[in-house]
C-alpha cells in the first residue's frame, strides 16, 4: 500500500486531470447542490448513467477528460473520472485498488486471468471515508444483468454481482461489483491499497491486466465485441425499465 498524504487527495495527476476545462465544466454543472454529500451523489449518478459501462481500445490508459469525451468506461476509467469530478469541486477522493474474480466479466468478455484488476473510490464526507463502486455500471445494464444472473442461478457475471447495489446515498459503502460478502469463493485475493492514479498502480503493483504492445493491436475488435454484448443486454426482452429512462 502506498502512503498518500491528506492534501494529495485533491491533487491533479496525469490521469486525474480535474483542472481540465471540460471536467470542471461538467463538475460545476452537474454537482451544483447545497451540500458536499448531495454534490457527490449527483456526480456519482452522472458517471454511472451518462458514461455507459464498456471499454475503449486504450483500456485503462485514459485520463479523466478522455473518459469524459469517450462517454464510455469501466471500473478503472470510470473511477478516474469520478475522482476527478469530485476533486474539481474540492471534495477529497481517492482510488483504492483490489483484485476480484474475473467471472464478474462472464457474458461480457473472456479473461485469460483468474482475477481482474478493480478500483473503487473512497470519498471523504461527513461520515468519514465512504467506499463506493456503484457508479461503474449504468442502471439499464445493471438491472438487466442482475435479472439475467437470477435466471441463470449465477452470483456474478455480466459486469455485476447479484447482491450489488447501484444507488448510492452518500452515507454508506455501496458496491455494484466489489461485493465481497462470502457468496463467491475466492472472490478477491489482494488488496493493493491506495495509489495516486492508475499509472502509479501499474508502476508499483503486480496487476493482472496490464496490456502489452501486441495486445493493443487486437484491442479495438476485442472491446467492440464486449460493448456489443453489453448493448444487447441493455435492450434484452423482459428487462425492467429504470427511473433513469
Amino acid at each position: 500500500m502506498v502512503a498518500i498524504s491528506e492534501p494529495d487527495y485533491l491533487e491533479a495527476t496525469a490521469k486525474i486531470d480535474h483542472r481540465h476545462a471540460g471536467v470542471r465544466a461538467v463538475a460545476t454543472h452537474v454537482g451544483d447542490a447545497e451540500t458536499a454529500r448531495e454534490t457527490a451523489v449527483r456526480l456519482h449518478d452522472y458517471v454511472r448513467d451518462e458514461i455507459r459501462y464498456g471499454f475503449c481500445a486504450p483500456i485503462y490508459d485514459q485520463s479523466a477528460s478522455q473518459v469524459l469525451k469517450a462517454g464510455i468506461g469501466y471500473g478503472l476509467t470510470k473511477s478516474t473520472l469520478f475522482v476527478a469530478l469530485l476533486r474539481a469541486l474540492g471534495i477529497p477522493a481517492r482510488q483504492h485498488f483490489v483484485d476480484m474474480s474475473a467471472d464478474i466479466l462472464h457474458g461480457v468478455m473472456a479473461s485469460r486471468t483468474p482475477f481482474t484488476d478493480h478500483c473503487y473510490v473512497e470519498v471523504l464526507l461527513d461520515e468519514g471515508w465512504v467506499r463506493v463502486d456503484s457508479f461503474i455500471v449504468d442502471l439499464p445494464l445493471a438491472e438487466a444483468a442482475r435479472a439475467r444472473l437470477r435466471r441463470e442461478g449465477r452470483m456474478i457475471g455480466y459486469g455485476v454481482h447479484i447482491d450489488g447495489v447501484s444507488v448510492w446515498d452518500g452515507r454508506r459503502d455501496t458496491f455494484c461489483q466489489f461485493v465481497d460478502n462470502g457468496s463467491v469463493d475466492g472472490f478477491s485475493t489482494t488488496d493493493h491499497g491506495l495509489f495516486r492514479d492508475i499509472d502509479e498502480f501499474h508502476e508499483k503493483a503486480e496487476s493482472w491486466n496490464r496490456v502489452g504492445l501486441l495486445s493493443r493491436l487486437f484491442m479495438p475488435a476485442f472491446v467492440s465485441a464486449a460493448n456489443a454484448r453489453c448493448e444487447a443486454l441493455r435492450h434484452a426482452p423482459g428487462r425492467i425499465a429504470t427511473a433513469a429512462e
